[in-house]
């Protein structure tokens, strides 16, 4: 069982690669970065293009193949098929498809994930680097900010929810436009979350949709 949760990492090897693995229950499928594949050896892989939508209707996310891995967490050993992308924030994502297979449970409270199959159950520790692993914040809409005014805008994330992330802006935005962006704790629900741009100049501020407008990261746990 799926309990609902903030957002867990796992430590894992695929195919003998090591990678910190992102369980998103938001998510249907399991995706890895076309980076990863390329350093894999003698996998089976199937080519297709294919767009998904993800779950806030908006998001897309564009699919180069399928590829048929062995996921290796602790003792357990599974077969899983991911799809490919470049697009994607994380190495490797794993949804609710494999999450439900092996009837994974999510455990904040202590910090722990029992992956169980036929034979036999195993537990691990999440892994606790979480606040190392940065994600980017993009624009939705194209943005127009009048002179001495702010705007809440709206922000898409790669990642479907979490309770309370570190929204850091974009440095660079801001020095080119001129915007004031704050540093913030925020939430994310359905891939999306908001922030304040403010625009303290004389002249019009556009922002391009599909911006980066800053990234966050998780808050580490608390310790017990």
């Amino acid at each position: 069982m799926i309990k609902p949760s903030s957002l867990s990492f796992i430590s894992a090897f695929v195919h003998n690669i090591h990678l910190p693995c992102l369980l998103d229950t938001g998510a249907t499928h399991s995706f890895i970065h076309t980076s990863i594949v390329r350093r894999l050896r003698n996998v089976s892989i199937t080519n297709i293009k294919q767009r998904f939508t993800l779950a806030d209707g908006n998001t897309n996310v564009n699919i180069i193949g399928i590829v048929h891995l062995n996921l290796r967490i602790g003792q357990i050993t599974t077969p899983i098929s991911d799809f490919i992308s470049k697009s994607l924030s994380h190495l490797c994502i794993l949804g609710q498809y494999w999450l439900n297979k092996y009837s994974v449970d999510i455990c904040q409270s202590t910090q722990q994930v029992i992956i169980h199959t036929a034979e036999l159950s195993v537990t691990i520790p999440m892994d606790h680097r979480i606040n190392q692993h940065h994600f980017p914040l993009k624009s939705t809409i194209a943005i127009i900010i009048p002179p001495q005014h702010e705007r809440i805008i709206e922000l898409q994330s790669p990642i479907s929810s979490s309770p309370q992330v570190i929204f850091r802006p974009n440095r660079v935005l801001q020095s080119h436009n001129l915007v004031a962006i704050p540093n913030a704790l925020i939430s994310i629900d359905k891939y999306r979350t908001y922030t304040t741009v403010v625009n303290p100049t004389n002249r019009v501020c556009r922002i391009p949709i599909n911006t980066m407008i800053g990234t966050f990261t998780i808050p580490p746990p608390k310790a017990s």
